[in-house]
């Protein structure tokens, strides 16, 4: 009996001193082959991203909050900003000025803008300034400890939203936005003064702009399309320490073809709060008031004072998901677009149905507010039509 007890002392002994010796070299070996991954990918600009990974001492949050920067940039491309580059010259050395005419000269000068490789063409400066300004701006908040580290990665931290050119905004959009919240104590009424504010003043109109635009040509022109506010509104309440995602939904349930988007601001629980009516995760946007009085019995179609939206997506800046078939109904998101869609709750409207099959998967889109009206529905090379009841 006592040598059977030693024997399994002996076993658990050596296992454990085993593995000991095996995690170390394992994770040395995964560090190794990351730093590799960074090396292959950054090309000559390794130099520039070496430094900045050094810049801050290990173990420190501003040490990881680099790190995360650099892992995600590896799989990220933004627009170079010549163009962005040219309009701000023009408008400044301009009294009187065309945006229309300002907008076909750059096209012409600048037929396509150029995609470039983040961790190719980052600058270590900009890298230190950008994780420096962040994490000053959320450290100092009053809302400190209830947004965490994770969060403050993912929602405060990243450099830009989706592809749009990288520059340096944080400390020109914080110190013209701080007075704003100058007395505020908590996220959700910062994000609701900032995000009020910025509504009555980013005007939303028709985008005219050709191309993807920076934070600060968004600041210059204040106005664009919902998703031009969209992003100015996040950049100015990430640059004041505020926690928040770019949402958006690719199309309407029962109004028109166009897509929609607006700023959420994200809880450590990753609840999305949407604005002052955050009880009923209202989004802007959807409330159309009636013009007109009308008998619903005497009107063929259903009408609605609500614009129903069906699924949400979110820009993440981690790299989310592969998607390697371009012939989904999906093919429209990136590899950067995580569904979010059961983080909203009350939504009107269940758009898109995915079936999981052993051999086929299907894509229900609901468009229609009509209850006559067939869907189309596609499955592998055979095509039908089904009825809604």
């Amino acid at each position: 009996m006592n040598i059977r007890i030693t024997k399994l002392k002996v076993i658990v002994i050596f296992t454990i001193c085993l593995l000991m010796i095996i995690v170390p070299i394992i994770a040395s070996l995964y560090q190794y082959f990351e730093i590799e991954a960074i090396r292959n990918i950054a090309g000559d600009n390794y130099v520039n991203i070496k430094k900045a990974i050094n810049y801050f001492p290990k173990g420190t949050e501003k040490y990881e909050a680099m790190k995360f920067l650099i892992d995600n940039m590896k799989y990220r491309r933004s627009y170079d900003d010549i163009s962005g580059n040219y309009v701000r010259k023009v408008i400044m050395g301009k009294d009187n000025y065309s945006l229309d005419t300002i907008f076909k000269n750059m096209v012409k000068l600048f037929p396509e803008p150029v995609l470039r490789d983040d961790i190719k063409s980052v600058n270590v400066e900009y890298l230190i300034e950008n994780v420096e300004d962040a994490y000053d701006a959320w450290s100092k908040s009053p809302w400190k400890e209830d947004v965490d580290f994770k969060h403050f990665c993912n929602y405060i931290l990243p450099s830009n939203i989706d592809k749009e050119p990288i520059v340096q905004w944080r400390k020109y959009l914080r110190n013209k936005y701080s007075h704003i919240i100058e007395n505020v104590s908590t996220k959700e009424d910062a994000y609701n003064k900032i995000y009020e504010y910025l509504k009555k003043n980013f005007f939303v109109e028709e985008e005219k702009f050709p191309y993807e635009k920076d934070a600060l040509l968004l600041d210059l022109l204040g106005s664009g399309d919902c998703k031009s506010r969209a992003f100015y509104m996040i950049y100015v309440m990430r640059a004041l320490g505020i926690p928040v995602a770019f949402d958006y939904s690719p199309v309407w349930a029962n109004y028109g073809t166009n897509s929609h988007s607006w700023p959420v601001l994200v809880t450590n629980n990753d609840n999305v709060i949407t604005g002052i009516h955050d009880k009923e995760h209202i989004i802007d946007g959807t409330y159309e008031p009636f013009k007109y009085t009308f008998s619903q019995l005497d009107y063929p179609y259903t009408v609605d004072s609500l614009k129903k939206i069906s699924k949400i997506y979110r820009k993440c800046f981690n790299h989310v998901i592969k998607r390697k078939d371009v012939s989904s109904p999906l093919s429209f998101l990136s590899p950067f677009d995580k569904d979010v869609t059961n983080q909203y709750p009350n939504l009107t409207d269940n758009g898109i149905v995915e079936i999981d099959h052993l051999l086929f998967r299907h894509y229900i889109f609901v468009h229609s507010n009509s209850k006559k009206d067939g869907l189309q529905f596609r499955e592998l090379q055979k095509e039908c039509s089904i009825q809604l009841i």
